[in-house]
């Protein structure tokens, strides 16, 4: 279950970052066009400071979510290498379990 939310987690952040950055250009080019400036730079403007926070807020997320893989494979990893250690001290040993 947390591996789903996990993908659609990562899923979510792509279209959040472009929700953002289309937030801020329409901002921007709404202000600048009710200011009787040039609407176009202020759409500019809007996808540069978009971007800015896109790059803050969903790269901290994707962060996040990278860590999360990495630990879930190093667990993995470690559960089968643990798995064959301990078969490997029972065929030493003559058990069978």
């Amino acid at each position: 279950m947390n591996r789903t939310l996990i993908k659609a987690l990562d899923g979510l952040n792509n279209l959040l970052a472009l929700f953002i950055i289309l937030a801020c250009a329409v901002v921007g080019f709404f202000t600048l066009s009710h200011q009787g400036g040039a609407a176009v730079f202020g759409a500019v403007v809007g996808v540069v400071v978009g971007l800015i926070v896109a790059s803050i807020v969903c790269g901290l997320l994707a962060t996040f979510i990278e860590i999360e893989k990495h630990l879930r494979a190093l667990a993995e990893e470690r559960s089968t290498v643990n798995s064959r250690t301990y078969a490997a001290s029972l065929a030493k040993a003559g058990g069978s379990e």
